[in-house]
């Protein structure tokens, strides 16, 4: 039985903090940036829809077209930290971004209820510091999730995303800190 790990990076004019998952997920402007994909011990691969696809190419491991398809296999286990959001956005916007069926429900085990159970805290950066793992999220991150994700508050972008391709290297960071959370 495949298991993996998967991870989401979205954009969205909906505050997630404010609608919840299922809203955001749902919401006409929501998007899927891309997302990392771990199988079982492997290396962590990333997707990327194919208008910026380009940008990463040869930067960083994609993830193989047989995996996207392996994901659908009722056989295969898909985890996640905070996996309620990934289930939303992939029941939003995973078949029409990558062409695959969405991945069942039943598939879907969430990592962040299984630290719960066993008295960890509720974040991944939490969880990370307290069973004193190499892998540490990256505070760096915040400040891609904040430049691609939401809409910009200041300046002459005001109210518009930063596209990929109008940053291609921080679009790679962003990637790689997707990478980074498999």
């Amino acid at each position: 039985m495949p298991e993996y790990s998967l991870d989401y990076e979205t954009r969205s004019r909906a505050d997630l903090r404010k609608v919840g998952a299922f809203r955001y997920a749902y919401d006409p402007s929501t998007e899927l940036l891309c997302f990392s994909l771990l199988k079982e011990n492997g290396e962590p691969r990333i997707w990327v829809p194919k208008k910026w696809r380009y940008i990463v190419e040869g930067h960083m491991p994609l993830v193989p077209d047989h995996e996207l398809d392996e994901l659908s296999n009722p056989e295969t286990i898909v985890s996640a930290f905070n996996a309620g959001f990934e289930i939303a956005i992939t029941d939003s916007l995973f078949e029409s971004t990558t062409g695959y069926p969405a991945i069942p429900h039943k598939q879907w085990r969430c990592v962040a209820a299984m630290a719960r159970r066993a008295a960890l805290p509720a974040s991944l950066e939490k969880v990370a510091e307290t069973l004193k793992l190499t892998n540490l999220k990256d505070s760096k991150g915040k400040g891609l999730i904040r430049k691609f994700s939401s809409p910009q508050t200041v300046g002459k972008l005001k109210g518009k995303f930063i596209e990929p391709t109008d940053d291609p290297e921080a679009f790679r960071e962003f990637c790689q800190y997707c990478l980074q959370d498999s």
